[in-house]
């Protein structure tokens, strides 16, 4: 492949982002873009600021008279409380998944995609992506849809909860997956690179069989991982296996990102198919 051709197949990738992402802009409602990363802070920060507050008002009050000190501490428990359901209500985790459903949904119905909601991951998919650590409660607001080329895209979230024993507690992944014809796989029958902005934690994105002793590696390797590090996002990995092409990313389930990541799997899905 010469210079040109190269240059001129990157610039149409990045236009048909630029189209697919100008398209999703009017998803609603409006979503944060790191909304599991702050629920899974947002309640504990909450608990914690009440137990403060306590504190400071013993200190402050140390001269007033018994009853009034506790009055004051049954009344921060309780404004405690109120606010801890309140931030719960609209940044809790349920009421994330909610708000990513109905936009999911929305888009849908505007662009002739399929919302099939909340089901079962796929096994597979589950043996190739997730990090040691975790288990997969479900696959939440999964919707599907036709990209360029008549092949199918999937978008959902992975609820996840971390295994006994460790202190990380439930969280989220999301996920793109398109159909691929790989060939020239390494013995294990997968090949992954990571991509997006770097983490303290590696393995937050890192399947456990990525432990780098596989030495071969496929002929379009290198080609795939400039389509990787051309994409710009947080944390994420590209999985090829032999069906599919999976990304696995940290957060954001809003929708311009969603179909972003579908066109670097496509991308990719592209390159491993030749």
């Amino acid at each position: 492949m010469s210079v040109d051709e190269m240059g001129s197949g990157e610039q149409a990738a990045a236009d048909a982002r630029d189209r697919i992402a100008r398209r999703a802009d009017d998803a609603e409602p409006r979503l944060p873009a790191r909304p599991w990363t702050g629920a899974a802070g947002i309640q504990p920060l909450a608990l914690a600021g009440t137990i403060a507050a306590i504190f400071a008002s013993m200190f402050l009050t140390a001269a007033l008279p018994r009853p009034a000190q506790v009055a004051i501490v049954i009344g921060l428990i309780g404004l405690g409380v109120a606010v801890f359901f309140a931030v719960r209500a609209r940044w809790g985790r349920e009421a994330l998944h909610r708000r990513v459903a109905a936009a999911r949904e929305a888009w849908c119905r505007r662009h002739g995609w399929r919302f099939e909601g909340d089901g079962d991951p796929d096994p597979f998919e589950i043996g190739i992506a997730l990090p040691r650590g975790w288990r997969v409660l479900g696959a939440r607001g999964r919707m599907r849809g036709p990209l360029a080329g008549g092949a199918e895209g999937r978008v959902e979230t992975w609820a996840l909860r971390a295994l006994p024993g460790s202190t990380r507690g439930e969280n989220g992944r999301e996920i793109v997956v398109v159909p691929a014809r790989a060939s020239g796989l390494p013995g294990r029958g997968c090949f992954a690179v990571q991509g997006g902005v770097p983490t303290i934690d590696p393995l937050l994105v890192a399947p456990p069989w990525t432990d780098g002793r596989e030495t071969a590696e496929p002929g379009w390797a290198e080609e795939v991982r400039g389509a990787v590090a051309a994409h710009r996002d947080m944390a994420f990995t590209a999985i090829v296996a032999h069906d599919r092409v999976v990304i696995f990313a940290l957060d954001d389930p809003r929708l311009p990102t969603a179909m972003a990541r579908l066109v670097l799997a496509r991308t990719v899905a592209e390159i491993v198919s030749r």
